[in-house]
């Protein structure tokens, strides 16, 4: 049953949404960050090479600016969740108060912990225990990555649990982390957090380059990150396909209005198995006033076949059916984007294989 669209929940969602899309911004160039930080110093260790060193040092401070800013807006958010959806936040408690707790150890002790002797530990411990900060700090990050995905895949397939006197109880502690939703939603977003770590790197290289500012550095840098996104980006495309086709069958009416998928069959009977491009939903929400369709495309990315059936919206009841303006297009512009990241990987990878990536003289 969905819940009743009031200005006081209308009120809480703009409040959360503004509060987690600020949190987003910070926490996944962390992780990433911290693990290309780690990379650094095995490198640095084991050529060396002291402009590995350098490297490290320089892109560390971006680590603790974001670190700081995602603590700040991490503790936020927590609180909003409780403040704002209380019932809820209740009738979830003996799930999330526990994985919510694992989080905060993980990121408030564990990490916590580490990233003081990473960032103050420098010429006061030796190299192995610095290396062995490093890696625990990135372990750490990715682990409270982990259980904030256990929380969210949850909430959209609710495995592991019962309902009972109005609080959700948990019989299997396995399947209710390691629910459905997770199990390619956290790959697909770890993965994520590598790839705006690299291109946040590969920018920032490239613009010292630009101005040539310690350019030879920073070309050291902006090479092999590159070509670490050549291979993060189609794994992210794969991975990003396979969540797709869960979603397919775990969350049948949400993949629906993903892909403003109306109509299951065609009026001859025949499966529907047209990708919209482009699609304008009418005001009943129960078709499309103008559309631009690729046949076959979305049998092909939900099914794998090329004339499998996808269940369209109209197989459900119209209190079910989630509103497809916002998830139709936010959809579509994740994946523009996503490819748009491979092309300028590919890019940047054919400068470095035609000799052109090089410093300005």
């Amino acid at each position: 049953m969905l819940v009743e669209n009031t200005l006081p929940i209308l009120l809480d969602r703009l409040d959360f949404a503004w509060i987690t899309s600020m949190h987003i911004l910070w926490t996944p160039l962390t992780i990433g960050v911290s693990w290309i930080l780690f990379g650094l110093e095995v490198a640095w260790l084991r050529s060396g090479d002291e402009r590995w060193y350098r490297l490290e040092r320089f892109f560390e401070k971006i680590f603790i600016v974001n670190f700081g800013a995602g603590v700040a807006t991490g503790v936020t958010m927590e609180m909003a969740f409780g403040i704002l959806y209380g019932p809820f936040a209740q009738a979830v408690g003996p799930f999330f108060g526990n994985i919510l707790g694992f989080e905060t150890i993980t990121a408030f002790m564990y990490e916590a912990g580490f990233i003081g002797l990473m960032v103050f530990g420098w010429h006061k411990i030796g190299k192995g225990m610095h290396l062995f900060s490093t890696f625990n700090v990135a372990l750490a990050s990715s682990l409270s990555a982990f259980w904030i995905l256990v929380a969210n895949g949850w909430m959209q397939t609710p495995d592991g649990v019962v309902l009972k006197h109005g609080l959700f109880l948990v019989t299997n502690w396995w399947s209710a982390i390691f629910n459905e939703s997770n199990e390619w939603g956290f790959p697909h977003m770890w993965v994520a957090t590598m790839i705006l770590g690299f291109f946040v790197l590969a920018g920032t290289s490239a613009w010292f380059i630009l101005k040539n500012r310690h350019a030879d550095l920073f070309v050291k840098m902006l090479k092999p990150t590159i070509l670490a996104l050549l291979i993060a980006m189609p794994i992210q495309i794969w991975l990003g396909d396979s969540l797709g086709v869960d979603v397919a069958h775990s969350e049948p009416t949400s993949l629906a209005a993903m892909e403003g998928h109306y109509h299951a069959y065609l009026p001859d009977g025949k499966p529907n198995t047209s990708w919209n491009l482009i699609a304008i939903p009418n005001a009943a929400n129960d078709g499309s006033l103008f559309s631009i369709r690729i046949p076959h495309v979305l049998s092909l990315l939900e099914t794998h076949t090329l004339n499998g059936v996808v269940p369209g919206l109209d197989q459900f009841p119209a209190k079910d059916r989630p509103d497809v303006w916002v998830p139709f297009y936010s959809f579509r512009v994740m994946v523009a984007i996503g490819f748009l990241l491979f092309f300028m990987a590919l890019w940047g990878t054919s400068l470095i294989l035609r000799g052109q990536l090089t410093v300005a003289g």
